[in-house]
């Protein structure tokens, strides 16, 4: 580095330093910028003599500075959003017959689908989804009377009480969507069969979460349909009104 890159740098460290000072005398929480818009900086030195007739330099100028908070960004965790919007083909299909008068009922319990990310944050599944894959394909071979999804189908670590390492943070997206593509596939592996959601303890963390931190929002409903699923409801979020 020469001589010339030296004094540039040294430049740069006093006016960042100045404009640190300037937040520090405003009251203004360097976390809590955004971004910063705009600075200008104006520098020139004065001259004037003391009472004993001594020559006095004064730094004179002034800085002004233009920032954004870090609100007027959005939020920085992304916002929860309903599952990929599937079209399944309203197929005509005769429910089977029964000659005993027995009913079939094929019961998915504990699932609790939902990830937590690696040293390289692709996300790991924490449900067994070869499992999973069983299942749907054993009820597109037996086409069921019923299929109960027997609670806790999600896990949603994110929105619990318990102390999370953040591995297993922004994952509640991914178990939406995974839940999503999930009823839509049970529901074309056997159209005719009803299918039951019983809610567990962890999917009542989502409706929790929304009574602990922000009871305003709690059962919020899209405006031109009151009688709808709240838009911040598993039921919602996952399509359940088309599977």
């Amino acid at each position: 580095m020469s001589i010339s890159d030296d004094f540039k740098e040294d430049i740069a460290k006093s006016r960042l330093g100045k404009v640190a000072n300037l937040f520090e005398k405003s009251g203004i929480d360097i976390e809590e910028i955004g971004k910063i818009q705009k600075i200008k900086i104006s520098e020139w030195q004065g001259l004037t003599k003391n009472e004993n007739g001594e020559a006095e330099i004064h730094d004179l100028g002034g800085i002004s500075v233009v920032v954004s908070p870090k609100w007027a960004e959005g939020p920085e965790w992304p916002v929860i959003q309903q599952g990929p919007a599937i079209k399944i083909s309203k197929e005509s299909v005769t429910p089977k017959a029964t000659t005993d008068g027995w009913k079939t009922c094929v019961v998915l319990p504990d699932m609790q689908a939902g990830y937590f990310r690696d040293m390289s944050d692709k996300l790991i599944s924490t449900h067994d989804e070869k499992a999973i894959d069983i299942c749907v394909a054993f009820i597109k071979k037996t086409k069921p009377d019923l299929v109960v999804m027997n609670g806790d189908n999600a896990d949603l670590p994110e929105l619990g009480k318990y102390r999370l390492t953040p591995a297993f943070q922004r994952t509640t997206q991914a178990t939406i969507d995974y839940l999503t593509m999930l009823m839509a596939r049970l529901r074309a592996a056997s159209p005719t069969s009803r299918i039951v959601w019983i809610e567990g303890n962890h999917e009542a963390r989502l409706s929790n979460y929304m009574l602990d931190n922000a009871m305003a929002a709690f059962g919020l409903r899209r405006g031109n349909k009151p009688e709808s699923w709240p838009v911040l409801s598993i039921p919602y979020l996952c399509w359940f009104v088309d599977f």
